[in-house]
């Protein structure tokens, strides 16, 4: 395409193409011809001069890769009319030819890797459903416990926090259920974040300056990313054990409260029981004697109301003296039930002491153990940093160690040379008796001499030769 422009031009009076040759074209393009044409110019020599000739070679080789691509495409053109213009003359009684059959291959492979891409999500779908299965199972059981306990009431008692703790994970469940499968990533993002990923994004610079500046930009940029990351969790890490506490108090603030509740319970339950056994079963019997009485005007109904009423009267009157208030009561209603009052909020306020003492017990516990978990933390890191203390301090020592076998080397040797000369002053005592004293002056003199010779001989052996050191094992 952009051969037949470049080879072919259209005169704008006659409308006929001008052949021009390839020949004229590539010598008007020829450095040589182009810089002679350049010096006959005149004044734009100092400008044109100038010009490279790579920029000449490039446009060449870009030319021939355009001619290159437009044959290309002219090929793709032809076999896709020929095609089509089979597929148009084709009847149609005719077989399949092979670009059908390809075309078919192709369409089944597609459907096949369709097929294991929605086998790949049923599989994923399915671990979800399971995991979902197991998270709501312990949900399910708890339920049924409830419903199953002894006490066959309408309702049942179950606590607020539980409650919550079942909506909060049905209500995981259901994000699980109505949110799309995400795979887990290889490696984390902010591993992605670094310099030269940066400087990659960024468009290319200059050498020099501009990238060394550009360099030291993102490496601000990255630390301050890390830096705003790091305090992100550390915050949420802050968080995390704020709201364990809160957590571990509202806990014993459940059981705490539940324990009061108890303890009234009980002690009410007791209250009515001293009632019941004090007012209620006295009044109880006259009121049955006395409805007889109604009933049979008779000697024996009254007989019976009378002993009645005198075998309770006792009662009746320790009732009257439990249920009168004192009169040292200050206001109105300060003492219901005066005596019973007394020992119902004497039982609540022991209830109460009882469940303080466990609330604190547990609380106190729960402290101890968070010491525990600090200090065992505390000695496994003072444990590491004695390790690596004691890494170096072997290596100090291996130093020492070579050290000190060189110097008892060289003392080895002096013990040696001074045995050697002990001996043989034993010997020349023994092999040359002294007769005068001159002789014995002489004797002493000459050992004395060779002992200074021998032992700047050893001392020098022992300079030169280099014991090897003691492994660690043989100390």
């Amino acid at each position: 395409m952009s051969s037949a422009h470049s080879n072919v031009l259209e005169s704008p009076q006659a409308g006929k193409p001008l052949h021009r040759s390839s020949g004229s074209y590539h010598k008007s393009f020829h450095p040589i011809n182009q810089e002679n044409s350049l010096l006959s110019e005149g004044p734009l020599n100092k400008f044109t001069s100038h010009t490279p000739m790579k920029k000449i070679a490039g446009n060449q080789q870009k030319v021939e890769k355009l001619q290159e691509e437009n044959d290309k495409l002219k090929q793709e053109i032809e076999e896709v009319r020929n095609q089509y213009k089979q597929l148009v003359e084709e009847s149609k009684n005719e077989c399949f030819d092979e670009r059908r059959v390809k075309l078919l291959k192709a369409q089944v492979i597609q459907l096949e890797r369709q097929v294991m891409l929605l086998t790949e999500g049923l599989n994923s779908r399915a671990s979800l459903l399971l995991e979902v299965d197991n998270t709501l199972q312990p949900i399910v059981d708890r339920l049924r416990c409830l419903v199953a306990s002894e006490k066959q009431s309408p309702d049942v008692p179950v606590s607020r926090a539980e409650l919550i703790r079942m909506i909060e994970i049905c209500q995981v469940v259901q994000d699980k259920l109505h949110r799309n499968h995400q795979a887990e990533l290889d490696s984390a993002v902010n591993q992605e974040f670094t310099v030269d990923n940066v400087l990659a994004v960024m468009p290319a610079l200059p050498k020099g300056a501009p990238q060394q500046r550009a360099k030291r930009a993102a490496e601000a940029l990255v630390k301050a990313a890390n830096y705003s990351r790091l305090m992100a969790m550390q915050q949420i890490h802050a968080l995390e054990a704020e709201l364990d506490f809160h957590r571990s108090i509202y806990s014993l603030q459940i059981q705490y409260i539940e324990a009061v509740f108890q303890g009234i319970k009980k002690a009410y339950h007791n209250f009515q029981e001293n009632v019941a056994s004090v007012v209620c079963s006295p009044l109880k019997e006259i009121l049955t004697s006395y409805t007889d009485l109604k009933k049979e005007a008779s000697e024996t109904c009254l007989k019976n109301f009378l002993t009645n009423f005198k075998s309770n009267v006792e009662e009746l009157q320790d009732a009257v003296d439990i249920l009168t208030p004192s009169t040292r009561q200050q206001h109105e209603g300060d003492e219901a039930l005066s005596k019973l009052g007394k020992e119902f909020f004497l039982s609540l306020e022991h209830s109460l002491k009882t469940c303080g003492e466990q609330r604190d017990k547990a609380a106190w516990e729960i402290e101890n153990l968070k010491n525990e978990l600090e200090q065992s933390l505390e000695s496994m890191n003072n444990l590491k940093k004695g390790c690596k203390e004691r890494g170096s301090l072997s290596k100090n020592y291996s130093i020492k160690l070579l050290a000190g076998a060189n110097k008892e080397g060289h003392s080895l040797c002096e013990e040696k040379s001074q045995a050697h000369t002990s001996d043989f002053d034993q010997m020349q005592k023994n092999f040359y008796p002294l007769t005068s004293n001159k002789e014995k002056d002489i004797v002493k003199r000459a050992p004395v001499h060779k002992l200074q010779t021998s032992g700047k001989d050893n001392n020098q052996r022992s300079k030169s030769v280099k014991y090897p050191p003691k492994p660690l094992w043989q100390d």
